[in-house]
């Protein structure tokens, strides 16, 4: 759906906005460094929100999909791999859209590659997020009730991705949705790849607090 699509661009480029003029050209002090992985956290929050609108798209063409696939119109796996080739010049556009407005203006490093890797984490968070929200979407039939449980879905997996809280500060009876939050993966990439990057070109000393702050306060795993 174009409206769809183009609503969805417009979301991801004016928060692109809002977070370049919130975290413009952060420095290298442990407070700087702190803030630019809070972005990172908040960049990939928002890729898997803006996936909530799958679920409507999915919804509107269950009938459809049921009703052909009952008559052996097509395969299931067929329909799939359709759905899933078809998506991605979209969350291409979405994704380097995102990443062209915030990387350089944030003050991300790692030049090229720092801005690849950017690119590829963010749009592996949108592609992943647009799966998990079409197979919630072929489980739940309701409309309302589905953003409902995409929504609170999403809010868990952001809490257990590792930024509000540490993985040591987890309970031991919740530490499996640490693992299984899709939110984790992508954070813990950029984090690892893109944070070293973003501290280059200071005195050592100023890089081994800059590097023990953001081991203390996220810790690694």
């Amino acid at each position: 759906m174009p409206e769809i699509i183009g609503t969805r661009l417009a979301v991801v480029l004016v928060t692109g906005i809002i977070y370049t003029t919130i975290f413009r050209n952060l420095d290298n002090s442990p407070r700087g460094v702190q803030e630019r992985v809070g972005f990172l956290a908040l960049a990939m929050s928002t890729t898997f929100y803006t996936c909530a609108e799958a679920i409507l798209v999915f919804l509107q063409d269950r009938y459809i999909f049921m009703k052909e696939t009952a008559y052996n119109a097509y395969r299931r796996s067929s329909y799939v791999l359709a759905h899933s080739i078809i998506s991605l010049p979209s969350l291409v556009v979405l994704s380097l859209s995102f990443v062209s407005v915030t990387f350089w203006m944030v003050g991300l490093g790692g030049g090229l590659h720092g801005f690849l890797f950017f690119f590829y984490a963010v749009f592996a968070s949108f592609w992943a997020g647009s799966s998990f929200v079409t197979f919630l979407s072929g489980i739940v039939s309701h409309v309302v009730i589905g953003f409902i449980i995409v929504t609170a879905i999403l809010a868990y997996l952001v809490l257990f991705s590792g930024f509000f809280i540490t993985r040591d500060r987890i309970p031991p009876y919740w530490i499996w949705f640490h693992y299984i939050s899709l939110v984790k993966y992508p954070y813990d990439s950029i984090l690892q790849v893109i944070s070293p990057y973003s501290m280059e070109g200071r005195t050592s000393a100023s890089s081994g607090e800059c590097r023990c702050s953001i081991t203390h306060r996220w810790g690694k795993e």
